[in-house]
């Protein structure tokens, strides 16, 4: 299937049909050229859903845009941290959610492997991980990364809302409605639930 993932993203041209949706935390605003957003965790405990169109997503939470100053100021207190502790995973989180409103994803991906590295059972830091791998393109190993999530919480509503997705996106339609229709039999009352509901009308009356 990994395979195959790859193959048909490629194809696209990496401009397919689905987006990313961010979760709670830092991460800013992104341009979604794509239809169905995805589920990232980056910052807190407890990841929590945007509201997105299929224009703008934007996430819960999001820390306005910093100055360039102050920015730079908590970027350096962040970093120095990180130099007396540096597997401290919500320093690590933070310094991935800086970069990615640089729009520097190859350091949040840095970042975010390290967290991962660090507490391989985090789901903000694999739930973001497999977002920034989904937006530079790398398939195959967002898939990955989101599927460990179910090895330990095979619910997992926004692990499962996110393959779905990532399958939707790559022309994979039939796996990306088996996913979310897991999904909503388990939660269908929660914030991926009732995306993933909106989204396979959407999967399904596209051409």
């Amino acid at each position: 299937m990994n395979s195959s993932l790859q193959r048909r993203a490629s194809a696209r041209g990496w401009s397919g049909i689905l987006s990313l949706q961010t979760g709670s935390g830092y991460a800013g605003c992104l341009c979604a050229l794509l239809v169905v957003i995805l589920c990232g965790g980056c910052g807190s405990h407890t990841s929590r859903q945007t509201a997105a169109t299929h224009e703008v997503l934007s996430a819960h939470g999001s820390t306005a845009a910093a100055k360039p100053g102050v920015e730079a100021h908590e970027v350096k207190v962040l970093e120095q941290a990180l130099q007396k502790k540096p597997n401290h995973v919500p320093v690590l989180l933070k310094l991935a959610g800086r970069a990615i409103q640089s729009g520097k994803s190859g350091e949040a991906e840095r970042y975010l492997r390290e967290a991962v590295r660090a507490e391989p059972r985090n789901i903000e830091a694999r739930l973001e991980l497999g977002r920034v791998l989904f937006d530079s393109g790398k398939v195959v190993e967002s898939v990955q990364v989101t599927e460990e999530i179910l090895k330990t919480q095979p619910g997992n509503p926004d692990a499962l809302y996110n393959l779905g997705a990532i399958n939707g996106n790559v022309g994979n339609r039939q796996r990306a409605l088996d996913y979310w229709q897991k999904l909503l039999a388990s939660h269908p009352e929660s914030e991926s639930g009732r995306r993933a509901k909106e989204m396979m009308a959407r999967l399904q009356s596209s051409p």
